[in-house]
Parts: structure tokens; sequence; C-alpha cells
């Protein structure tokens, strides 16, 4: 009562979806997978269904930077036949998975993997000797795209 507040306490299912920006029923499912509230039916409405911040900071960190399956395929650029047939083999599993919401990705662990696997290789900027890249290499020798990302 007439006192400023400088830390936020407490979040509603509402509140938090818009400092995300995210649509409250897929945060409010992403939120029940880690127990911090309780599903729509059997709990409040958006608004007054409450948690504590503090405790639920690093869930809602970790899910700011997760993207969904189509973004995660651009920010790669690969196609969705190839990104199936990955994940398909192990390859790029996602971050958050489970409940009954869509799975979600951490592009930037993707990009750290796939330093990791080209790691001494050296760029080609012209198409020369026969390189391929690895989509055109696992065509032509009728493989998946993960067998290929194995040899390597």
């Amino acid at each position: 009562m007439g006192e400023p507040v400088l830390e936020r306490k407490v979040h509603s299912v509402r509140t938090a979806a818009r400092e995300l920006g995210m649509d409250p029923r897929r945060l409010r499912k992403l939120l029940v997978d880690v127990g911090l509230v309780r599903p729509a039916e059997t709990g409040r409405d958006d608004q007054w269904e409450l948690f504590d911040a503090k405790a639920a900071q690093p869930h809602l960190d970790r899910i700011k930077t997760q993207v969904s399956a189509k973004d995660f395929q651009e920010a790669l650029s690969m196609s969705r036949s190839q990104f199936e047939l990955l994940r398909k083999e192990g390859h790029f599993p996602p971050a958050i998975d489970g409940g009954d919401h869509k799975p979600l990705w951490d592009v930037r662990a993707a990009h750290q993997y796939l330093e990791r696997l080209l790691t001494g290789a050296e760029p080609i900027y012209v198409a020369m000797h026969g390189w391929d890249d690895i989509p055109t290499t696992a065509q032509s020798l009728k493989v998946s795209p993960g067998k290929v990302l194995k040899l390597l």
C-alpha cells in the first residue's frame, strides 16, 4: 500500500503470456508440464491462475528461446521432408516435448550441434571436385540425410 513494487513476485498465466508474446493457452500447457499451474479444466481462468514469478523465471526464459517446427526448419534452411527424416533418426530432438502441446526446438542448440559436426571443415564457395551438400549427397547415395550426418 503506497510502496513501489520493484520486482514482480507473482505472475498469472495471462501476464506471463503477455510478457513472452505467446498465446496464453499454449503457455498454460507448457506451465502445466513443469507443474507451475493447474490444467485449464481444473484450475482458474488465466487471469486468476497465479504462480511464483521467481520460481518460474528459468522456465519462462527457456520457453522464450524455443521455436516451432516450421520456424526451426526455416532457421536451419532445411525442407520439411529433410527435417522429418532427420527427426525420425533421432537428430534434432525437441527441447520441450510432452503433454498436449506441440513440441518446441532450440535453434541455438541445433547451431552448436552443426558447428561441432563441421569442426575442421572448410567452406566451399564454388561447386568443384564433385562436392555436394548433405541433401544432394543423401539423394545420390540413396540413403537418408541422417546416415550422411553419421558418416560425417
